[in-house]
């Protein structure tokens, strides 16, 4: 196998060599007469051999700018433009370079035009950064390939968009995705960005320290950010996409969405019907107000989950029907509604084939199991807010949500040679309301009032048959186990805020209080006439606080810090039993940053957090989770302590594409529960308890982005490697100190040739994973997987494009590899919206997948059903 550390020197061998063989070039840009420095002045470094834009910027407010650019300047040239000043273009391959650095002032000629009227008609700058906002000019990043939003954003410089559609902006995921400046999707906004038609947008903008409420903006200390979608003029009506693709073998990928906005509404439907693996789950997120998951309910038996290390496109075998709708509604100029809802269905079909190695000290067996699971989920949500300004200086906000899940799964198993059936039925509901009030005092105060309610219910009842013989672990034919487990949670919280500012400082205050109750009540029988095992529980938790933060800027220098006193008072009550707990903790964090420019930082993080333990961990008897897994616990209300510190630094340079992200981090974890497992051929046994001492971690990431222009390519490495220690118990052992070392990395180079017609993109990844046990076993996997993508473009009108992926999934163990080929032919009709495409998937027709992972004390291969080759005649239309 290639190893980590190969890799790394690679990195750190070829890094300084990138950003070495650049040229730069400084100076000041003043009026040719007095000799005045001239303020934003764009500045674009061009190639005239393919008229590409390799770099640009623009001039400070005393003239003065600095760009930077690759050791080739055949070619280039130096164009300034701006507004009452005569264009510039300076030929750069005649300049003499003292250590790849150059003076070069630039003196501008006013234009003077005297018209009746005047049209200025200039070309927009690719990025323009205005404060807190940076503009993309979408334009300038398309080649003709995008169909989509997301498909654009993937090319912004300083923006990441993930295989679920999350998105980062300088390694921060956005907190809204708004267009024309209305959060039209909430937390959902992937829909947006995965169906918005790109060609009605004409920018987007990246907005730094944003804040949903206009009351709070530049008051409090947000990090946030968000993307705002502009829309092009004349597109502001309704625009609507529609397909309708069908294939061999019953594939079949059909649906359309429209999008309408005006002054007063903005609007988006969506309706997809699929069953080429791609799905629209909703499963909510917790939500956590003041560091504390009031609002999530445990889930004790989990729901299969058929997410796989292979994209869902391949893994997916389903069959899927979606619609949603999204509404902003200006019932006046102070009064706002917002209204969504969705509804989604699916049917999943996978068999799975699990063939674990258990080692220990003393003993060495394997486990077989063959899994057919059919599961049919249903989701509905329901999303409404309301915002009134009741005056300009105060304004209030309602927010409430709805989600309903139903859930079928069956399953045929093989179990080491014995045949079983089983059977899951999951009911969950959940709402939570949100009321928030906010008052500004003057431009430098402001009390926001915010309370929150939750309640949630998830019930499931779990039956198998032949059952399980709990007092030697083993199956009896003669009966059915049955398992029903039903956790109820209610939560509310209020907390009164007073945030402040000065010239150089922002604080806040903070006082509240969460309450919440949880009860949880399961029941374990056989044939529903002998019961085995009840849990009866009533957990409350009351929790008071109060807290300041503060931050300071003094030159380039930033200090944040917080300090948090706070008391939980914890009762547990069992039916047989009552647990009370009562504790107060002093929660600091603090963080300092250097900015030696704009581009650059130095970070020193460190933060404390205590949390409550969660009802899953509270329940004392057994619980039959999965056909050969049974879980309880040790109860113990003491919360766990988690401690984190972090250094880094981080250069985001947007104009020359360049990106740069090292993290050096420590965790560790205290009083968290661990495992104590008792592993049989028919049936495993997890006790989860509280032991002394602590879990710990250390982090390292290195990021790189650069894209070179001699070889039209955009280079990105993406490394981590963390570095753990944990404690388990199994099978009656003493307490066992486990280490484990997981290395990931990244290399992608992607290519532009010909005046953006042919695109390239190639792709390693490496996966390292050992763990190592006290008894001095090492179980060590590790995987490669290459990719190559390419695009040809021929005249705007024809489009091929060709995927290929190959996995070596075991590479020390010579495991097994797999070739996936894809490719697509599209047409584009002149003058129409109308495109014909053609697509192949899976050409090798690889049927079944496999993945290997490890512990400490297993290896497990698990092997699954994939869509096989299929081929899929696809039309779209925009209009």
């Amino acid at each position: 196998m290639i190893d980590k550390f190969l890799l790394i020197a690679c990195i750190l061998f070829l890094s300084p060599q990138l950003i070495r063989s650049q040229k730069h070039l400084e100076g000041t840009i003043t009026n040719k007469d007095d000799g005045v420095g001239v303020a934003n002045v764009s500045i674009l470094l061009k190639d005239l051999s393919d008229d590409l834009i390799i770099a640009y910027t623009f001039s400070k407010e005393n003239g003065q700018y600095s760009i930077s650019y690759d050791n080739i300047d055949k070619n280039l040239v130096l164009q300034t433009s701006v507004i009452g000043y005569k264009d510039t273009v300076i030929p750069l391959s005649n300049l003499v370079f003292d250590k790849l650095t150059r003076i070069l002032d630039i003196a501008l000629e006013e234009e003077i035009t005297q018209l009746l009227e005047v049209d200025v008609v200039g070309e927009a700058p690719p990025v323009v950064i205005k404060n807190d906002t940076t503009v993309y000019k979408v334009s300038s990043f398309q080649d003709g390939s995008e169909k989509v939003v997301e498909d654009i954003l993937k090319k912004l410089p300083g923006i990441e968009v993930d295989e679920q559609g999350r998105i980062k902006y300088k390694d921060k995921e956005i907190e809204a995705l708004l267009i024309e400046g209305d959060d039209l999707f909430s937390s959902d906004y992937s829909r947006g960005t995965k169906n918005i038609n790109v060609d009605v947008i004409d920018k987007i903008e990246a907005i730094e320290n944003f804040s949903k409420n206009r009351l709070l903006k530049g008051i409090e200390d947000s990090e946030k950010v968000a993307l705002n979608l502009k829309i092009k003029e004349g597109k502001e009506d309704v625009s609507y996409n529609a397909k309708t693709n069908f294939g061999i073998k019953n594939r079949f990928d059909t649906g359309g969405n429209a999008l309408l906005v005006s002054k007063r509404i903005k609007a988006f439907s969506f309706l997809e019907y699929n069953n080429i693996g791609r799905t629209s789950s909703e499963l909510p997120y917790s939500n956590e107000i003041n560091g504390n998951e009031v609002s999530r309910i445990d889930e004790i038996i989990p729901d299969y989950n058929f997410q796989t290390s292979l994209s869902e496109s391949r893994s997916n075998i389903n069959n899927s029907v979606t619609t949603a709708g999204n509404g902003i509604f200006n019932l006046s100029d102070k009064t706002t509604l917002r209204l969504g809802i969705i509804h989604y269905n699916d049917r999943f079909n996978r068999t799975l084939i699990d063939n674990t190695r258990f080692e220990f000290s003393d003993e060495v067996f394997d486990i077989n199991s063959t899994n057919t699971i059919e599961s049919k989920p249903v989701e509905n949500k329901a999303t409404f807010s309301i915002f009134h300004d009741i005056s300009k200086s105060s304004r209030i906000e309602y927010s409430g949500e709805l989600f309903f899940n139903h859930t079928t799964t069956r399953s045929d198993i093989l179990n080491n040679e014995s045949d079983q059936f089983d059977n899951l039925v999951t009911n969950i509901f959940l709402t939570n309301h949100n009321v928030r009030y906010t008052k500004s005092f003057s431009s430098e105060s402001v009390l926001d009032v915010n309370t929150q309610f939750f309640f949630g219910e998830s019930a499931k009842t779990y039956q198998i048959f032949p059952g399980f013989d709990f007092n030697d672990n083993s199956i009896d034919p003669t009966i059915t186990s049955i398992q029903t487990v039903q956790p109820l949670k209610r939560s509310i919280s209020t907390e009164v805020r007073f945030l402040g500012l000065s010239k150089k400082t922002k604080y806040n205050f903070g006082v509240g209080i969460n309450y919440s109750n949880e009860d949880l009540s399961s029941e374990l029988s056989d044939d529903d006439v002998n019961v085995l095992a009840t849990n009866s529980l009533d957990h409350d938790i009351l929790n008071p606080y109060i807290d300041g933060n503060y931050k300071t800027i003094f030159g380039n220098w930033i200090f944040r810090s917080s300090l948090r006193l706070t008391y939980f008072d914890l009762t547990l009550q069992r039916s047989d039993q009552e647990i009370s707990l009562d504790r107060l903790f002093l929660l600091p964090t603090a963080s300092l940053s250097f900015k030696p420019n704009d581009k650059s930082r130095y970070y020193l993080n460190f933060d404390y957090e205590v949390t409550n333990q969660r009802i899953s961990n509270l329940f004392a008897n057994n619980i039959l989770t999965r056909f050969r897994e049974v879980n309880l616990n040790t109860p113990n209300l003491t919360p766990y302590k988690q401690k984190r510190i972090e250094f880094g630094y981080a250069n985001n340079d947007l104009f020359n594409n360049f990106r740069l992200n090292v993290r050096i981090g420590y965790n560790d974890i205290r009083d968290n529960f661990i495992r104590s497992q008792t592993i049989d051929r028919d049936l495993s046994v997890t006790n989860f308890l509280i032991a002394d001492g602590l879990d710990k971690s250390y982090n390292l990431a290195i990021n790189l982005t650069k894209y070179i222009h001699f070889i039209r390519s955009t280079i990105d490495f993406n490394n981590n490697l963390r570095i753990s220690s944990f404690r388990n118990l199994v099978n009656g052992s003493e307490l066992r100190n486990n280490d484990s070392n997981v290395y990931s990395g990244n290399l992608v180079i992607r290519n532009s040739f010909f005046n953006k017609t042919l695109f390239l993109a190639n792709a390693l990844d490496i996966q390292n994973t050992v763990f190592r046990s006290p008894d001095n076993i090492e179980n060590r996997v590790g995987s490669i997987k290459y990719s190559f993508e390419g695009k040809l473009r021929i005249k705007k009108k024809w489009s091929f494009s060709v995927n290929y992926d190959y996995l070596d999934l075991n590479v020390s163990e010579q495991g097994p590899n797999f070739n996936f080929l894809d490719t697509n032919i599209d047409y584009s009709f002149p003058k129409t919206n109308l495109n014909l495409g053609l697509g192949l998937q899976n050409i090798f027709n690889e049927r079944r997948f496999e993945t290997i992972s490890n512990s400490d004390f297993s290896t497990s291969t698990f092997s699954f059903d994939i869509l096989e080759r299929y081929l899929l005649l696809k039309l779209s239309y925009r209009f």
